[in-house]
């Protein structure tokens, strides 16, 4: 099971395309017994 949390992209203008997922700033921890994962988007 998984919870995911963002924005609509129709809230946005999005003009660029995503390139790669990096690993810079890449965070994967478990927390109060939930997983947490933070991915940087290269544009």
């Amino acid at each position: 099971t998984a919870e995911l949390y963002g924005d609509k992209a129709s809230n946005y203008d999005i003009s660029l395309q995503v390139k790669a997922i990096t690993y810079h700033d890449m965070l994967i921890e478990s927390k109060d017994k939930k997983w947490i994962a933070q991915v940087v988007v290269d544009v």
